[in-house]
Protein backbone atom coordinates (compact mmCIF):
# COMPACT_ATOMS: atom_id res chain seq x y z
CA UNK A 1 0.00 0.00 0.00
CA UNK A 2 1.39 3.23 -0.57
CA UNK A 3 2.53 5.20 1.98
CA UNK A 4 0.55 8.33 0.85
CA UNK A 5 -2.77 6.24 1.64
CA UNK A 6 -1.35 6.34 5.48
CA UNK A 7 -0.64 10.83 5.41
CA UNK A 8 -4.21 12.82 6.63
CA UNK A 9 -4.07 16.44 4.43
CA UNK A 10 -6.42 18.08 7.24
CA UNK A 11 -3.68 17.40 9.71
CA UNK A 12 -0.84 18.85 7.94
CA UNK A 13 -2.81 22.29 6.75
CA UNK A 14 -1.44 21.39 3.38
CA UNK A 15 -0.02 18.18 2.05
CA UNK A 16 2.16 18.20 -1.29
CA UNK A 17 2.39 14.22 -2.44
CA UNK A 18 5.21 14.35 -5.49
CA UNK A 19 5.48 10.81 -6.50
CA UNK A 20 8.93 10.64 -8.73
CA UNK A 21 9.97 7.03 -7.94
CA UNK A 22 9.94 4.64 -11.54
CA UNK A 23 7.12 2.80 -9.52
CA UNK A 24 4.86 5.80 -10.27
CA UNK A 25 6.29 6.94 -13.62
CA UNK A 26 4.25 4.86 -16.10
CA UNK A 27 0.78 6.41 -17.01
CA UNK A 28 -2.17 5.31 -15.45
CA UNK A 29 -4.52 3.43 -18.06
CA UNK A 30 -7.71 5.11 -17.48
CA UNK A 31 -10.50 3.28 -19.37
CA UNK A 32 -13.47 4.72 -21.24
CA UNK A 33 -16.81 5.93 -19.26
CA UNK A 34 -15.16 4.37 -15.88
CA UNK A 35 -15.60 6.81 -13.33
CA UNK A 36 -12.12 7.75 -11.12
CA UNK A 37 -13.52 8.25 -7.78
CA UNK A 38 -10.97 9.12 -4.99
CA UNK A 39 -11.24 6.89 -2.14
CA UNK A 40 -7.02 6.62 -2.49
CA UNK A 41 -3.97 8.01 -4.42
CA UNK A 42 -3.74 5.50 -6.99
CA UNK A 43 -3.99 8.37 -9.69
CA UNK A 44 -3.05 11.57 -7.81
CA UNK A 45 0.50 13.26 -7.75
CA UNK A 46 -0.19 16.31 -5.97
CA UNK A 47 -2.68 16.64 -3.17
CA UNK A 48 -2.79 20.49 -1.76
CA UNK A 49 -5.04 21.71 0.79
CA UNK A 50 -8.70 18.92 -0.05
CA UNK A 51 -9.54 16.95 2.74
CA UNK A 52 -11.05 13.09 1.94
CA UNK A 53 -14.23 12.86 3.70
CA UNK A 54 -16.21 9.75 3.73
CA UNK A 55 -20.13 10.82 3.26
CA UNK A 56 -23.14 9.58 5.50
CA UNK A 57 -26.11 8.57 3.14
CA UNK A 58 -29.26 10.20 3.94
CA UNK A 59 -32.44 7.76 5.27
CA UNK A 60 -36.16 8.69 3.85
CA UNK A 61 -38.78 9.68 6.41
CA UNK A 62 -41.04 6.45 5.09
CA UNK A 63 -38.24 4.26 7.03
CA UNK A 64 -38.44 1.22 7.91
CA UNK A 65 -39.86 0.48 4.21
CA UNK A 66 -40.81 -2.76 4.82
CA UNK A 67 -41.96 -3.89 8.16
CA UNK A 68 -42.64 -7.35 10.27
CA UNK A 69 -46.25 -8.01 10.26
CA UNK A 70 -47.10 -11.39 9.51
CA UNK A 71 -46.74 -14.46 11.59
CA UNK A 72 -43.31 -16.00 10.10
CA UNK A 73 -42.19 -12.68 10.21
CA UNK A 74 -43.40 -11.49 13.71
CA UNK A 75 -39.54 -11.53 15.67
CA UNK A 76 -37.21 -10.20 12.54
CA UNK A 77 -37.51 -9.22 9.19
CA UNK A 78 -33.58 -8.90 8.23
CA UNK A 79 -31.46 -8.43 5.28
CA UNK A 80 -29.56 -11.50 5.77
CA UNK A 81 -30.54 -11.22 1.94
CA UNK A 82 -30.43 -9.77 -1.58
CA UNK A 83 -32.07 -6.71 -3.10
CA UNK A 84 -31.18 -5.45 -6.59
CA UNK A 85 -33.10 -3.77 -9.42
CA UNK A 86 -33.81 -6.12 -12.24
CA UNK A 87 -33.78 -4.19 -15.37
CA UNK A 88 -35.43 -6.86 -17.69
CA UNK A 89 -38.25 -6.04 -15.58
CA UNK A 90 -37.77 -2.70 -14.30
CA UNK A 91 -38.65 -3.87 -10.62
CA UNK A 92 -36.67 -3.66 -7.44
CA UNK A 93 -36.16 -7.21 -5.68
CA UNK A 94 -35.94 -8.54 -2.37
CA UNK A 95 -35.23 -11.78 -0.89
CA UNK A 96 -35.07 -11.22 2.70
CA UNK A 97 -35.02 -13.54 5.69
CA UNK A 98 -37.73 -14.09 8.45
CA UNK A 99 -37.73 -15.39 11.59
CA UNK A 100 -40.62 -16.23 13.30
CA UNK A 101 -39.42 -16.51 16.42
CA UNK A 102 -36.77 -17.54 18.56
CA UNK A 103 -38.22 -19.38 21.11
CA UNK A 104 -36.46 -22.60 22.96
CA UNK A 105 -39.80 -24.58 21.40
CA UNK A 106 -40.07 -25.01 17.63
CA UNK A 107 -43.60 -23.74 17.25
CA UNK A 108 -43.24 -23.93 13.84
CA UNK A 109 -44.81 -26.15 10.66
CA UNK A 110 -43.66 -26.05 7.28
CA UNK A 111 -45.60 -28.44 4.80
CA UNK A 112 -47.04 -30.02 8.01
CA UNK A 113 -43.54 -31.03 9.55
CA UNK A 114 -41.74 -29.43 12.54
CA UNK A 115 -38.90 -26.90 11.69
CA UNK A 116 -35.77 -26.38 14.39
CA UNK A 117 -36.11 -23.25 16.69
CA UNK A 118 -34.59 -20.25 15.69
CA UNK A 119 -35.74 -21.14 12.23
CA UNK A 120 -34.54 -18.98 9.32
CA UNK A 121 -36.98 -18.70 6.41
CA UNK A 122 -36.56 -16.65 2.90
CA UNK A 123 -39.53 -14.50 1.78
CA UNK A 124 -39.60 -12.29 -1.61
CA UNK A 125 -40.90 -8.45 -1.71
CA UNK A 126 -40.77 -6.35 -5.36
CA UNK A 127 -40.97 -2.45 -5.62
CA UNK A 128 -41.59 0.32 -8.39
CA UNK A 129 -39.64 2.85 -6.81
CA UNK A 130 -37.21 1.11 -4.07
CA UNK A 131 -39.77 2.77 -1.49
CA UNK A 132 -43.11 1.00 -1.45
CA UNK A 133 -42.94 -2.23 -0.73
CA UNK A 134 -45.48 -5.47 -2.12
CA UNK A 135 -45.42 -8.92 -0.44
CA UNK A 136 -46.98 -11.13 -3.37
CA UNK A 137 -48.62 -14.62 -2.15
CA UNK A 138 -46.60 -17.07 -3.61
CA UNK A 139 -48.05 -19.93 -2.18
CA UNK A 140 -45.02 -21.91 -2.48
CA UNK A 141 -44.71 -23.07 2.13
CA UNK A 142 -46.94 -24.25 3.86
CA UNK A 143 -46.79 -22.31 7.17
CA UNK A 144 -48.43 -23.71 9.93
CA UNK A 145 -51.60 -24.72 7.69
CA UNK A 146 -51.37 -22.05 5.60
CA UNK A 147 -49.94 -21.10 1.96
CA UNK A 148 -50.92 -17.41 2.04
CA UNK A 149 -47.96 -16.17 2.45
CA UNK A 150 -44.74 -14.92 0.23
CA UNK A 151 -42.00 -17.32 1.83
CA UNK A 152 -39.81 -18.89 -1.10
CA UNK A 153 -39.15 -22.48 -1.22
CA UNK A 154 -35.60 -22.99 -1.20
CA UNK A 155 -33.33 -24.74 1.07
CA UNK A 156 -34.12 -27.85 3.90
CA UNK A 157 -34.14 -25.95 7.25
CA UNK A 158 -32.51 -22.95 7.66
CA UNK A 159 -31.75 -20.61 5.25
CA UNK A 160 -29.45 -17.62 5.99
CA UNK A 161 -27.31 -14.98 4.07
CA UNK A 162 -28.84 -15.73 0.63
CA UNK A 163 -27.18 -13.53 -1.71
CA UNK A 164 -28.82 -14.29 -5.38
CA UNK A 165 -27.76 -12.97 -8.58
CA UNK A 166 -29.14 -12.85 -12.19
CA UNK A 167 -27.19 -15.27 -14.07
CA UNK A 168 -25.91 -13.92 -17.07
CA UNK A 169 -23.08 -16.47 -18.31
CA UNK A 170 -25.06 -19.09 -18.54
CA UNK A 171 -27.61 -20.19 -22.23
CA UNK A 172 -29.68 -22.62 -19.37
CA UNK A 173 -32.73 -21.23 -19.20
CA UNK A 174 -33.57 -22.80 -15.61
CA UNK A 175 -30.45 -21.03 -14.07
CA UNK A 176 -31.33 -17.73 -15.02
CA UNK A 177 -30.83 -16.66 -11.92
CA UNK A 178 -28.90 -18.29 -8.90
CA UNK A 179 -28.32 -18.24 -4.99
CA UNK A 180 -25.90 -19.21 -2.27
CA UNK A 181 -26.91 -19.51 1.19
CA UNK A 182 -25.77 -21.04 4.50
CA UNK A 183 -27.70 -23.89 5.04
CA UNK A 184 -27.59 -25.95 8.64
CA UNK A 185 -29.92 -28.60 11.05
CA UNK A 186 -29.30 -27.51 14.25
CA UNK A 187 -28.35 -29.85 16.32
CA UNK A 188 -31.61 -30.31 18.23
CA UNK A 189 -33.63 -31.47 15.36
CA UNK A 190 -34.17 -35.11 17.24
CA UNK A 191 -35.08 -33.68 20.24
CA UNK A 192 -38.28 -31.86 18.24
CA UNK A 193 -38.86 -34.40 15.48
CA UNK A 194 -37.68 -32.28 12.48
CA UNK A 195 -37.60 -35.30 9.32
CA UNK A 196 -34.62 -36.07 7.64
CA UNK A 197 -34.57 -34.34 4.07
CA UNK A 198 -36.48 -36.04 1.49
CA UNK A 199 -33.93 -36.80 -1.02
CA UNK A 200 -30.68 -38.18 0.67
CA UNK A 201 -29.63 -40.61 -2.66
CA UNK A 202 -30.09 -37.39 -4.52
CA UNK A 203 -27.18 -34.84 -4.01
CA UNK A 204 -25.52 -33.69 -1.07
CA UNK A 205 -27.28 -32.26 1.47
CA UNK A 206 -25.38 -31.78 4.22
CA UNK A 207 -24.63 -28.77 6.39
CA UNK A 208 -22.57 -25.96 4.94
CA UNK A 209 -22.84 -23.79 1.63
CA UNK A 210 -25.82 -24.59 -0.42
CA UNK A 211 -26.54 -23.70 -4.33
CA UNK A 212 -29.79 -23.30 -6.00
CA UNK A 213 -31.27 -22.20 -9.13
CA UNK A 214 -34.21 -20.61 -10.73
CA UNK A 215 -35.89 -19.56 -14.28
CA UNK A 216 -37.49 -16.34 -12.47
CA UNK A 217 -36.00 -15.77 -9.13
CA UNK A 218 -39.02 -17.20 -7.50
CA UNK A 219 -38.88 -21.03 -7.99
CA UNK A 220 -36.52 -22.42 -7.04
CA UNK A 221 -34.17 -25.80 -7.84
CA UNK A 222 -31.28 -27.19 -4.49
CA UNK A 223 -28.54 -27.92 -6.28
CA UNK A 224 -26.81 -28.90 -2.53
CA UNK A 225 -24.11 -28.47 -0.59
CA UNK A 226 -20.76 -27.01 -2.53
CA UNK A 227 -18.69 -25.82 0.71
CA UNK A 228 -19.31 -28.35 3.65
CA UNK A 229 -18.60 -25.49 5.96
CA UNK A 230 -20.97 -22.74 7.27
CA UNK A 231 -20.69 -19.17 7.52
CA UNK A 232 -22.78 -17.47 10.51
CA UNK A 233 -23.23 -14.22 8.61
CA UNK A 234 -24.31 -12.93 4.94
CA UNK A 235 -23.08 -14.86 1.87
CA UNK A 236 -21.82 -11.48 -0.08
CA UNK A 237 -20.98 -12.66 -3.69
CA UNK A 238 -20.48 -10.36 -6.54
CA UNK A 239 -19.29 -11.54 -9.90
CA UNK A 240 -15.84 -10.37 -11.09
CA UNK A 241 -15.50 -10.13 -14.93
CA UNK A 242 -12.25 -8.62 -15.21
CA UNK A 243 -11.44 -12.47 -13.51
CA UNK A 244 -14.24 -14.54 -14.96
CA UNK A 245 -15.15 -15.55 -11.65
CA UNK A 246 -17.65 -15.61 -8.68
CA UNK A 247 -15.91 -13.87 -5.88
CA UNK A 248 -17.47 -14.99 -2.09
CA UNK A 249 -17.07 -12.72 1.44
CA UNK A 250 -18.44 -14.47 4.15
CA UNK A 251 -16.37 -15.35 7.51
CA UNK A 252 -15.70 -19.50 6.36
CA UNK A 253 -12.86 -20.74 8.93
CA UNK A 254 -11.96 -17.38 10.37
CA UNK A 255 -14.03 -15.96 13.25
CA UNK A 256 -15.63 -12.62 12.90
CA UNK A 257 -13.52 -11.22 10.31
CA UNK A 258 -14.06 -10.99 6.25
CA UNK A 259 -12.39 -14.59 4.17
CA UNK A 260 -12.46 -14.55 0.18
CA UNK A 261 -12.65 -17.41 -2.07
CA UNK A 262 -13.50 -17.82 -5.86
CA UNK A 263 -14.74 -20.10 -8.17
CA UNK A 264 -15.29 -20.17 -12.20
CA UNK A 265 -18.42 -21.85 -12.41
CA UNK A 266 -20.64 -21.34 -9.13
CA UNK A 267 -19.76 -24.82 -8.07
CA UNK A 268 -16.20 -25.73 -7.26
CA UNK A 269 -14.44 -22.88 -4.95
CA UNK A 270 -11.25 -22.26 -3.71
CA UNK A 271 -10.12 -22.58 -0.09
CA UNK A 272 -11.45 -19.09 1.61
CA UNK A 273 -8.50 -16.84 3.01
CA UNK A 274 -8.72 -13.78 5.38
CA UNK A 275 -8.40 -10.81 3.63
CA UNK A 276 -9.91 -8.16 6.19
CA UNK A 277 -9.97 -7.89 9.93
CA UNK A 278 -10.34 -4.75 12.77
CA UNK A 279 -7.75 -2.80 13.49
CA UNK A 280 -6.28 -0.71 16.27
CA UNK A 281 -8.33 2.00 15.28
CA UNK A 282 -11.54 0.65 15.67
CA UNK A 283 -10.96 -0.28 19.58
CA UNK A 284 -9.90 -3.06 21.61
CA UNK A 285 -12.65 -5.77 21.27
CA UNK A 286 -13.49 -4.94 17.97
CA UNK A 287 -15.04 -7.46 15.52
CA UNK A 288 -16.80 -7.69 12.14
CA UNK A 289 -19.77 -9.78 12.02
CA UNK A 290 -20.12 -9.67 8.43
CA UNK A 291 -19.29 -7.09 5.12
CA UNK A 292 -21.87 -6.00 2.10
CA UNK A 293 -20.34 -5.86 -1.29
CA UNK A 294 -20.26 -4.54 -4.67
CA UNK A 295 -18.09 -4.15 -7.64
CA UNK A 296 -18.41 -0.13 -8.35
CA UNK A 297 -16.76 1.58 -11.02
CA UNK A 298 -14.51 -0.95 -11.40
CA UNK A 299 -13.51 -1.01 -7.47
CA UNK A 300 -14.58 -3.17 -4.92
CA UNK A 301 -16.51 -1.21 -2.61
CA UNK A 302 -17.41 -3.05 1.08
CA UNK A 303 -19.52 -2.10 4.08
CA UNK A 304 -18.36 -4.03 6.84
CA UNK A 305 -20.45 -4.53 9.80
CA UNK A 306 -18.42 -3.19 13.13
CA UNK A 307 -19.52 -5.34 16.19
CA UNK A 308 -17.80 -3.51 19.27
CA UNK A 309 -17.37 -4.55 22.53
CA UNK A 310 -20.76 -3.21 24.04
CA UNK A 311 -22.90 -4.90 21.37
CA UNK A 312 -23.33 -2.10 18.85
CA UNK A 313 -23.04 -3.04 15.29
CA UNK A 314 -23.01 -0.16 13.02
CA UNK A 315 -21.49 0.03 8.99
CA UNK A 316 -18.51 1.41 7.93
CA UNK A 317 -16.58 1.83 5.13
CA UNK A 318 -13.72 0.14 2.61
CA UNK A 319 -12.50 -0.50 -0.51
CA UNK A 320 -9.81 -2.59 -2.92
CA UNK A 321 -9.06 -2.61 -6.25
CA UNK A 322 -8.66 -6.86 -6.73
CA UNK A 323 -10.79 -7.64 -3.82
CA UNK A 324 -7.53 -9.07 -2.46
CA UNK A 325 -6.04 -6.50 -0.16
CA UNK A 326 -8.50 -3.96 1.40
CA UNK A 327 -7.75 -0.71 3.22
CA UNK A 328 -10.46 1.14 4.93
CA UNK A 329 -10.14 5.38 4.61
CA UNK A 330 -8.85 7.52 7.29
CA UNK A 331 -12.12 8.83 7.97
CA UNK A 332 -13.95 6.00 9.91
CA UNK A 333 -17.21 7.95 9.84
CA UNK A 334 -20.52 5.36 10.47
CA UNK A 335 -21.88 4.96 6.53
CA UNK A 336 -25.63 4.94 7.94
CA UNK A 337 -25.81 6.89 10.85
CA UNK A 338 -27.80 4.96 14.05
CA UNK A 339 -30.87 6.46 14.97
CA UNK A 340 -31.20 7.98 17.81
CA UNK A 341 -31.48 5.93 21.06
CA UNK A 342 -34.80 3.92 21.66
CA UNK A 343 -35.85 4.31 17.33
CA UNK A 344 -36.00 1.14 15.19
CA UNK A 345 -32.24 1.72 14.15
CA UNK A 346 -30.04 2.74 17.15
CA UNK A 347 -28.21 -0.14 16.73
CA UNK A 348 -27.41 -3.96 15.75
CA UNK A 349 -27.08 -2.84 11.92
CA UNK A 350 -26.53 -5.83 8.76
CA UNK A 351 -26.63 -5.32 5.47
CA UNK A 352 -26.71 -8.02 2.52
CA UNK A 353 -26.40 -7.75 -1.04
CA UNK A 354 -28.23 -4.30 -0.97
CA UNK A 355 -26.48 -1.61 -3.21
CA UNK A 356 -27.85 -0.78 -5.90
CA UNK A 357 -26.78 2.10 -8.15
CA UNK A 358 -30.45 3.54 -9.97
CA UNK A 359 -31.07 6.93 -11.25
CA UNK A 360 -28.15 8.95 -10.09
CA UNK A 361 -28.64 7.04 -6.60
CA UNK A 362 -27.06 4.54 -5.05
CA UNK A 363 -30.03 2.59 -2.72
CA UNK A 364 -28.37 1.00 0.54
CA UNK A 365 -30.80 -1.50 2.17
CA UNK A 366 -30.07 -2.56 6.15
CA UNK A 367 -31.99 -3.96 8.58
CA UNK A 368 -31.43 -2.74 12.65
CA UNK A 369 -32.81 -3.26 16.25
CA UNK A 370 -33.50 -1.13 18.38
CA UNK A 371 -30.91 -2.58 20.84
CA UNK A 372 -27.79 -4.11 20.95
CA UNK A 373 -26.80 -7.24 20.44
CA UNK A 374 -25.93 -9.40 23.57
CA UNK A 375 -22.19 -10.07 24.23
CA UNK A 376 -20.49 -12.25 26.62
CA UNK A 377 -22.54 -14.22 29.38
CA UNK A 378 -25.03 -12.09 28.69
CA UNK A 379 -25.71 -13.71 25.16
CA UNK A 380 -26.10 -16.81 26.59
CA UNK A 381 -28.67 -15.44 29.45
CA UNK A 382 -31.15 -14.09 26.48
CA UNK A 383 -31.18 -17.69 24.64
CA UNK A 384 -31.66 -19.52 27.35
CA UNK A 385 -33.84 -16.94 28.70
CA UNK A 386 -36.75 -16.35 26.31
CA UNK A 387 -39.18 -13.17 27.28
CA UNK A 388 -41.30 -11.97 24.60
CA UNK A 389 -40.94 -8.07 25.33
CA UNK A 390 -37.13 -8.19 25.37
CA UNK A 391 -37.33 -9.76 21.44
CA UNK A 392 -39.84 -7.82 20.20
CA UNK A 393 -39.56 -4.87 21.41
CA UNK A 394 -35.50 -4.35 21.72
CA UNK A 395 -33.95 -7.08 18.93
CA UNK A 396 -36.76 -7.31 16.44
CA UNK A 397 -35.53 -6.17 12.98
CA UNK A 398 -37.38 -4.23 9.98
CA UNK A 399 -35.74 -3.33 6.95
CA UNK A 400 -34.81 0.11 6.09
CA UNK A 401 -32.96 2.36 3.01
CA UNK A 402 -30.40 4.62 2.86
CA UNK A 403 -29.27 6.87 0.21
CA UNK A 404 -26.33 8.31 -1.34
CA UNK A 405 -25.73 10.48 -4.74
CA UNK A 406 -23.71 8.87 -7.83
CA UNK A 407 -20.29 7.96 -6.67
CA UNK A 408 -20.74 10.07 -3.41
CA UNK A 409 -18.94 7.44 -1.38
CA UNK A 410 -16.26 9.69 -0.40
CA UNK A 411 -15.17 13.41 -1.71
CA UNK A 412 -11.93 15.44 -2.32
CA UNK A 413 -13.75 18.88 0.04
CA UNK A 414 -12.27 22.59 -0.18
CA UNK A 415 -13.13 24.51 2.87
CA UNK A 416 -13.96 28.04 1.68
CA UNK A 417 -10.27 28.79 0.49
CA UNK A 418 -8.92 26.86 -3.14
CA UNK A 419 -7.55 23.87 -2.96
CA UNK A 420 -6.10 21.68 -5.88
CA UNK A 421 -5.04 18.45 -6.86
CA UNK A 422 -2.60 17.10 -9.58
CA UNK A 423 -3.09 13.49 -10.87
CA UNK A 424 -0.22 11.24 -12.62
CA UNK A 425 0.19 10.87 -15.81
CA UNK A 426 -2.90 9.08 -16.55
CA UNK A 427 -3.25 6.88 -20.45
CA UNK A 428 -6.77 8.62 -21.22
CA UNK A 429 -8.93 6.78 -24.22
CA UNK A 430 -10.07 10.32 -25.72
CA UNK A 431 -13.92 11.25 -25.72
CA UNK A 432 -15.10 14.42 -23.43
CA UNK A 433 -14.27 14.71 -19.98
CA UNK A 434 -16.62 14.54 -17.03
CA UNK A 435 -17.11 15.54 -13.80
CA UNK A 436 -19.20 14.91 -10.51
CA UNK A 437 -18.84 17.97 -7.92
CA UNK A 438 -21.02 20.12 -5.57
CA UNK A 439 -18.71 23.42 -5.28
CA UNK A 440 -18.82 27.25 -5.58
CA UNK A 441 -16.48 26.22 -8.32
CA UNK A 442 -14.26 23.93 -9.85
CA UNK A 443 -11.00 24.70 -12.53
CA UNK A 444 -9.54 22.67 -14.54
CA UNK A 445 -6.51 22.55 -16.36
CA UNK A 446 -5.00 20.18 -18.62
CA UNK A 447 -1.22 19.39 -18.84
CA UNK A 448 1.40 17.21 -20.48
CA UNK A 449 3.93 15.28 -18.74
CA UNK A 450 6.26 18.12 -18.11
CA UNK A 451 3.01 20.19 -16.58
CA UNK A 452 3.10 22.36 -19.21
CA UNK A 453 -0.68 23.65 -19.77
CA UNK A 454 -2.35 22.40 -22.81
CA UNK A 455 -5.90 23.35 -22.17
CA UNK A 456 -7.83 25.14 -19.68
CA UNK A 457 -11.26 24.49 -18.82
CA UNK A 458 -14.72 26.98 -18.69
CA UNK A 459 -14.98 27.11 -15.11
CA UNK A 460 -17.79 25.04 -13.63
CA UNK A 461 -20.11 25.93 -10.68
CA UNK A 462 -23.28 23.97 -8.85
CA UNK A 463 -24.17 20.89 -7.89
CA UNK A 464 -23.39 18.47 -11.22
CA UNK A 465 -23.77 14.52 -11.60
CA UNK A 466 -22.22 13.81 -14.84
CA UNK A 467 -20.84 17.54 -16.11
CA UNK A 468 -19.56 18.00 -19.38
CA UNK A 469 -16.13 19.49 -19.71
CA UNK A 470 -15.47 22.75 -21.93
CA UNK A 471 -12.54 23.56 -22.59
CA UNK A 472 -11.62 27.23 -24.01
CA UNK A 473 -8.98 26.73 -26.09
CA UNK A 474 -8.01 23.20 -28.17
CA UNK A 475 -8.19 20.13 -26.22
CA UNK A 476 -7.00 16.83 -27.56
CA UNK A 477 -10.39 14.44 -28.30
CA UNK A 478 -8.86 11.22 -29.31
CA UNK A 479 -6.34 8.78 -26.76
CA UNK A 480 -3.58 10.68 -25.45
CA UNK A 481 -1.47 10.63 -22.08
CA UNK A 482 -1.85 13.85 -20.14
CA UNK A 483 -2.29 15.19 -15.99
CA UNK A 484 -5.63 16.95 -14.56
CA UNK A 485 -4.96 19.91 -12.55
CA UNK A 486 -8.59 20.57 -10.50
CA UNK A 487 -8.80 23.26 -8.43
CA UNK A 488 -12.08 23.39 -6.30
CA UNK A 489 -13.53 26.14 -4.47
CA UNK A 490 -16.29 25.70 -1.80
CA UNK A 491 -17.30 22.50 -2.32
CA UNK A 492 -16.83 18.90 -3.03
CA UNK A 493 -15.33 16.89 -5.87
CA UNK A 494 -16.42 13.05 -6.14
CA UNK A 495 -15.33 11.97 -9.03
CA UNK A 496 -14.17 12.34 -12.67
CA UNK A 497 -14.30 10.61 -16.42
CA UNK A 498 -13.55 10.22 -20.27
CA UNK A 499 -16.88 9.23 -22.02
Amino acid sequence: MPLTQHLSPWLTGVLVLLLNSPLHAEPVPVARGVRQLFFDNHFIAELDGLERVVNQASKPDVNPVLRREHPWEQFRAMIYGTVLYDEDDQLFKMWYTCMPHNNTQPGVTINGNNRVPWVTLIAYATSQDGLTWTKPLLRQLDFNGSLENNLVDIGRDNVEGISILKNRHSDNPDQRWIAFFWEHRSGSADKYDVPPYDDPAEGNWGNGMWVAYSPDGVNWKNHGQVINKGSDTHQAMVYDASLKKYVLFNRINVGRRISRAVSPDFLHWSQSQLVLSPDPQDGKGTQIYGMSVDIYESLYVGLPWMYYSDGVVDVRLAYSRNGIEWFRPEDRKQVIATGPEGSWDAADFRMGNSIITRDDKIYLYYCAAPGAHPVGNNLLKVINTYTHEYHQNYRSMHIGVATLRRDGWISLDAQEKSAHLVTRALATPGGRLHVNVDAEQLAIELLTQDDEVLATAQPISGDHLAKAVHFANAQARGPAVVKLKMTVTNGKLYSFWWD
